[in-house]
């Protein structure tokens, strides 16, 4: 799904890809990236579910929402809401 994103759907963005089999350093490295603005777009397994918010993020995709249950969802939902949750999309 990376690779498909990257090469079509967004080839003028700059994106990220972090998942659990990544050393932690990688993930901070990527997560820093992200924040910073140098990465546009993160795409990620649930290893991000707890703990990650990101002021700018406006906008997560679910694939396959309907493998989660719906404290997973709430909790993945609840990483794009930030100050300004009127312009949120989940």
């Amino acid at each position: 799904m990376y690779e498909q994103l990257r090469k079509d759907e967004f080839i003028r963005y700059k994106l990220g890809l972090v998942h659990g089999r990544m050393k932690k350093a990688e993930i901070e490295s990527l997560m820093q990236s992200f924040y910073s603005g140098e990465i546009d777009i993160l795409v990620a397994t649930t290893v991000l579910e707890v703990g990650v918010d990101v002021a700018n993020a406006t906008c997560m995709v679910i694939e396959h929402a309907e493998r989660f249950g719906l404290s997973q969802l709430h909790q993945l939902r609840g990483r794009v809401e930030g100050v300004n949750s009127s312009r949120i999309v989940c």
